[in-house]
């Protein structure tokens, strides 16, 4: 099994499961991906390099990020607070060297409303002003069922750029398609070519 299969197989069990199921849990299953996928990526990083989150912020900015690659050694910035220090999830932009947003499922809606999301996290990456960033999704529609369907990934590639944007498996057929299999390799190499 590829690190990649064994990826995907952990979040289907422990997070696709039926406890987690309708929307009162999306931002439960968003967290949990997020966590498993933390945990994978973690394993390959170097040491002067270290993978936070999830839940991270840029100082100065109010967008959350799934997760963040920083210096190690680095720490989040913390405040006076009835004269005791409390860490916050907020670095430095010169402490991140990666930010990166994790998907269960991809980015969904019509045509426009999809457009438009992927416009506003284009837009919020761009403005922390912290050159390297990356969209990983678990799950993703890159083959439609119908000729005039909405291929998401396709479109997520072209509004956030195709070599920052990551699948590791098509949500239609179930399937790591032969264009995928290699995408969390790619999504490794990607984050700790620094």
């Amino acid at each position: 099994m590829t690190e990649q299969e064994e990826l995907v197989d952990t979040v289907k069990q422990n997070v696709a499961s039926q406890k987690l199921q309708g929307r009162n849990f999306t931002r439960l299953r968003g967290d949990l991906t997020a966590r498993i996928v933390k945990s994978f990526l973690e394993k390959h990083a170097p040491n002067f390099l270290t993978v936070v989150g999830p839940n991270v912020y840029v100082d100065g900015f109010s967008t959350e990020f799934d997760l963040a690659i920083v210096k190690s050694g680095c720490q989040p910035l913390s405040v006076d607070f009835t004269a005791q220090q409390i860490s916050t999830a907020s670095y430095k932009p010169r402490d991140i060297l990666v930010l990166i947003e994790v998907k269960l499922s991809g980015t969904y809606g019509t045509k426009l409303g999809l457009q438009e999301r992927l416009f506003r996290l284009r837009h919020d990456f761009e403005a922390t002003h912290v050159s390297k960033w990356a969209y990983l999704t678990v799950s993703e529609v890159s083959v439609p069922v119908w000729q005039k369907s909405i291929n998401y990934l396709d479109d997520t590639r072209t509004a956030l750029g195709p070599d920052r944007v990551f699948c590791l498996r098509d949500s239609r057929k179930k399937l790591i398609l032969p264009e995928l299999e290699r995408d969390w390799d790619r999504f490794v190499s990607y984050c700790f070519s620094i």
